[in-house]
């Protein structure tokens, strides 16, 4: 009887995992491929551009940059909750009263309020807005005359101005009131901008209208510092540096040497083809990971349970049974033990390397440089990382000149675009050569993270004085070869894991199944 039920769970399991196997080899790969596989004429886009598609009015604003459906969510939630609360008398009666007593204010600039501070100062006001809404918001500026002045140009009557003192700790320059934009964001904001501006729409108040269709509020306090800072004058790159970290540094030096040159209409369209690019290229490399991940999280998880649930059923049965023992069984026997009875200290384990590792990784330059070059040592993961690196710098210092940004400003752009540090050095070498007079093909050429065509191309491109044209050209090859090595990547893993969850799972049926039949053998005899 004990016999004949363990046979029967062993046979629900193995009808389990047969539809697991199904699931995730059939099933899931379909699913994921259609979601994550992300191309240029796949995207809801006509051509895939959405500069494009903005420009010829064909996507509106709430279609490319409308809030995701959980803030949709939270936010009509929280304003149906708002609601019902202030409809309560005791609420309403005080709002009433708070609001009679409100007194419209006049801020005289040659006072006190109109001296400037040397860092921004976080201040909190109360005003009411056009739609006759009583508004209390925190803005960051450096005098209460910049608030009132922002304030009243945006047609809002003014209560009140107050420094705030309970958060003076924070009030150096209100980044954190500022989110970063996001690169999907930031892709259709730079189109838009510029459809704007083609249109004759001044940039103070295209940025207006961009952040009166934006409804989220994430980006509310981004917004109303980038107008604070134009309307007072600054130059639109200027206004985009005194975001913090909002805004790429690439995107600023663009914009500065547009500015120089009256073409702030191509940069901002010129940005926004390359961070479409990036970020293309970006969800084709979390697509082709995804599929492999899932498939050997699954594969561990069968293994675990195999060997900590299913194993020791049988361990009973064979000692009962006085059944044989040969070397494969016992060494599922033994893992299957090991696993139970050191579980806790396998957790412990493994956590701990994982944290010791990404910390080595993210703190010490030695280790990450030596990982770095293990990984770029790889059959086709260092394939990938080289092409993935050669397309991002090309297609950046590409752009840097054809806007003429200055080489010492080159510098801290390129070193911030790339975690490679392999890379990284080499882009300063590259720049501190070309300051020196030297050429960019001295830097690359003989160096084992550089292909030779690459090398080859560049050094054509010097020779016949079109550099940017042809790292523009380095970049598109590179781009070519990261999807087809994506590709590569999904053809190559895919069988690999199947074998392997296979190899794995048959070694422990077979070390289960074995000392069966010799039982049954023996009984039969």
């Amino acid at each position: 009887m004990v016999l004949r039920s363990v046979m029967n769970e062993f046979v629900l399991f193995f009808n389990a995992i047969k539809n697991g196997v199904i699931y995730v080899f059939v099933t899931l790969p379909i699913n994921i491929k259609e979601v994550m596989k992300i191309k240029p004429d796949e995207m809801d886009l006509p051509n895939g551009n959405i500069a494009e598609a903005v420009s010829r009015g064909e996507y509106a604003s709430d279609q490319l940059l409308g809030k995701e459906q959980n803030e949709d969510l939270v936010q009509s939630v929280s304003g149906w909750m708002k609601a019902q609360y202030e409809k309560i008398p005791a609420v309403k009666k005080k709002k009433e009263e708070f609001e009679a007593s409100l007194k419209p204010i006049v801020i005289d600039g040659s006072g006190e309020d109109g001296v400037k501070s040397v860092e921004k100062v976080l201040y909190q006001y109360i005003a009411r807005d056009k739609n006759g809404n009583i508004v209390k918001a925190y803005f960051p500026a450096y005098s209460r005359l910049d608030v009132y002045s922002y304030l009243t140009d945006e047609g809002m009557t003014v209560y009140s101005i107050e420094a705030n003192k309970n958060t003076g700790f924070l009030n150096t320059s209100g980044s954190f009131l500022k989110t970063k934009m996001a690169t999907k964001d930031l892709i259709f904001w730079l189109a838009q901008l510029s459809t704007y501006v083609k249109t004759g729409i001044p940039l103070t108040d295209g940025v207006r209208v961009l952040a009166d269709q934006d409804k989220r509020r994430k980006y509310k306090g981004l917004y109303k510092s980038l107008i604070f800072e134009l309307t007072t004058g600054q130059t639109f790159s200027e206004a985009l540096k005194r975001q913090g970290n909002a805004f790429p540094p690439l995107l600023i030096n663009m914009v500065k040497s547009s500015e120089m040159i009256g073409e702030i209409e191509k940069t901002l369209d010129d940005m926004s083809a390359y961070y479409q690019e990036q970020l293309e290229t970006k969800k084709a490399i979390v697509g082709a990971m995804a599929y492999p991940t899932v498939v050997m999280v699954f594969a561990i998880g069968i293994v675990i349970f195999m060997l900590t649930y299913i194993v020791p059923k049988f361990v009973e049965v064979y000692k009962s049974m006085n059944a044989p023992i040969n070397a494969i069984t016992q060494i599922c026997l033994d893992l299957s033990a090991f696993l139970q009875n050191n579980y806790l200290t396998l957790i412990g384990v493994i956590v701990g390397f994982f944290i010791t590792f990404f910390y080595l990784y993210k703190r010490v330059k030695a280790f990450r440089v030596g990982v770095q070059r293990i990984l770029m040592h790889l059959p086709i993961v260092g394939k990938l990382m080289i092409a993935k690196e050669l397309n991002l710098f090309s297609r950046t210092f590409a752009s840097l000149q054809k806007n003429n940004v200055l080489l010492t400003d080159s510098i801290d752009i390129l070193a911030k675009i790339t975690n490679n540090e392999i890379y990284r050095d080499l882009m300063l070498r590259t720049i501190n050569n070309l300051i020196k007079g030297n050429k960019m093909s001295d830097t690359f050429s003989n160096h084992w993270a550089i292909p030779e065509i690459a090398s080859f191309m560049i050094q054509t491109g010097e020779s016949t004085g079109e550099l940017a044209e042809m790292l523009d050209k380095v970049a598109d090859y590179y781009a070519k070869e990261q999807k087809n090595t994506v590709g590569s990547i999904k053809t190559f893993i895919e069988p690999v894991m199947i074998i392997s969850l296979a190899v794995v799972v048959g070694f422990i049926l077979i070390a289960i199944l074995v000392p069966m039949f010799d039982v049954y053998s023996t009984v039969q005899t």
